[in-house]
């Protein structure tokens, strides 16, 4: 409780449940202020998605202008203090869920007196007051949410938890090579928004670049997170096994399949086109193995032959290893996915021992897609043969 000069005339905690009380009111009080000591959050692009509906009428369920709260929400939308809830508001609520701005003009926390339907006045990012003249009789019921969280999804004290995002695929590639890695959804979907935090070890692996099909996404690689925030009033339609986004990065130092280089931060959410959350779903990223990329006698299998490949998926060069133990004539080819012959890298007779080829794409003007390496060893005996698949990707 303050007076006209904001002296403070008497304090007041809620408790875990929000209830509080005055004993007694002060005669010269004439506002209260309410304040919290809670940090900004819950603000996502599934809230961008549901500001953008909104804004052309489709409102959500959550928003509906015959719910009493419906100022309120729309109080907590307008981020900018401007006056109207609008798709600038969506985009400053996207870029604020990912850290590209990190305040809002209109600060952080909405206070409104639900009993009544007023507004408190703001006096900074986690302060506000209201006229007592306001409030009708001895019963004020304040609702708070931080700004931008118009779907109230925030809980402050949950903070953030990290799952690792590794698959049971492994992509094998050279200390230093550039390639392509996709995070993939395991489960078919139409989606409105898409909010990712992404944790990586930064001392295994350099991001250079992120790429996704959702169009209009905005994304920062910072530290060692990368954070993407998208939404849609067009629903996005992802078949299982798709790529919602693609990384292009290199190792640093010696990776290996059991290394966890990806985490999925629990704030990652993505919801449908009516800025409904989804729940039920996983994102994948295959592991990352730089520690070996031939084969030698080791590796053979009962038939005394192996092939292997790296870096797969593979963009300015593939190198082909392969070893076999008896003398006799081998062939290694290209293959695309309808069978037909693309390259021939091997076509001699070798003695027992390890082999590399090295193909460049360029050269035989190969187009991005599914191939498969065949070795075709004969000796005296029998014909072996041995295929792997690879992909390019530009």
């Amino acid at each position: 409780l303050i007076d006209d000069s904001k002296s403070v005339l008497a304090t007041t905690e809620t408790s875990p449940t929000g209830y509080f009380e005055f004993a007694t009111m002060p005669a010269n009080a004439t506002h209260v202020e309410v304040s919290t000591t809670k940090d900004w959050g819950g603000a996502n692009a599934t809230d961008a998605l549901a500001i953008q509906r909104r804004t052309v009428g489709f409102y959500p369920s959550f928003w509906d202008p015959e719910n009493d709260d419906f100022p309120f929400r729309d109080k907590v939308g307008d981020v900018r203090a401007s006056g109207l809830v609008n798709a600038t508001d969506a985009l400053f609520v996207r870029h604020r869920a990912i850290q590209i701005i990190t305040s809002f003009p209109a600060g952080d926390w909405a206070f409104w007196n639900s009993t009544n339907e007023v507004s408190f006045t703001n006096e900074n990012a986690t302060t506000a007051r209201i006229a007592i003249d306001d409030i009708n009789g001895n019963i004020l019921n304040i609702g708070a949410l931080t700004y931008g969280d118009v779907n109230g999804s925030y809980f402050p004290a949950s903070g953030k938890s990290l799952v690792a995002a590794q698959s049971n695929d492994v992509i094998n590639v050279a200390p230093g090579e550039v390639f392509e890695l996709p995070v993939t959804i395991d489960t078919a979907m139409d989606i409105g928004a898409f909010t990712l935090h992404l944790q990586y070890n930064n001392h295994l692996v350099e991001i250079l670049e992120v790429n996704s099909d959702l169009n209009g996404f905005d994304q920062i690689v910072q530290d060692d997170y990368i954070s993407l925030a998208w939404s849609n009033l067009e629903p996005h339609a992802l078949a299982k096994g798709d790529a919602v986004l693609t990384l292009t990065l290199k190792t640093l130092k010696e990776v290996s399949k059991d290394d966890v280089v990806f985490m999925i931060d629990s704030r990652t959410e993505i919801a449908n086109e009516y800025a409904e959350v989804i729940d039920g779903w996983a994102l994948k990223i295959s592991s990352i193995d730089n520690t070996d990329h031939t084969v030698g006698i080791g590796d053979m299998d009962a038939d005394g032959y192996a092939l292997t490949s790296y870096p797969n998926p593979f963009r300015d060069e593939l190198n082909i290893s392969y070893a076999i133990s008896e003398p006799g004539h081998v062939r290694v080819l290209m293959l695309n996915n309808m069978g037909a012959i693309v390259a021939e890298l091997a076509d001699r007779h070798h003695e027992p021992g390890e082999y590399t080829e090295t193909l460049q794409p360029q050269s035989k003007e190969l187009q991005p897609g599914i191939y498969f390496i065949r070795m075709e060893a004969a000796n005296r005996e029998t014909v072996i043969s041995k295929s792997i698949r690879v992909v390019f990707v530009r």
